[in-house]
């Protein structure tokens, strides 16, 4: 089964997230929805920035339900470690989930060396 967003087509994941609440659809909406598709198509990761509470983690998280794909939500800090920060990204990169890091700007430089 796949799932066509914007001019990709993608894998459904079939993981099974239960009944979905609708996200109201914005112009914004839709360019995230792309950017994410985009990003998933490529394998690749994407970074959405901007003010907090205006939704960027709930979209990530709607646009991958909507894929059938299970979301796993870390919430960053300064405690979080490079060694933690490796192992998260080799879950998300052998498994077919997909990693949102909520408050990255909490993480300190000196662990991104």
């Amino acid at each position: 089964m796949k799932v066509r967003c914007d001019a990709y087509e993608l894998n459904y994941g079939y993981e099974y997230q239960g009944v979905l609440e609708k996200l109201v659809v914005t112009p914004l909406t839709r360019k995230a929805y792309a950017a994410y598709a985009r990003g998933m198509y490529q394998g690749s990761g994407v970074v959405a920035a901007g003010p907090a509470g205006t939704g960027k983690t709930e979209t990530a998280k709607d646009f991958y339900k909507h894929c059938g794909r299970r979301v796993v939500v870390i919430n960053c800090s300064d405690q979080l470690t490079a060694e933690a920060y490796g192992s998260i990204l080799e879950f998300a990169d052998k498994s077919d989930n997909c990693v949102c890091f909520d408050e990255f700007n909490r993480t300190t430089p000196a662990i991104l060396e």
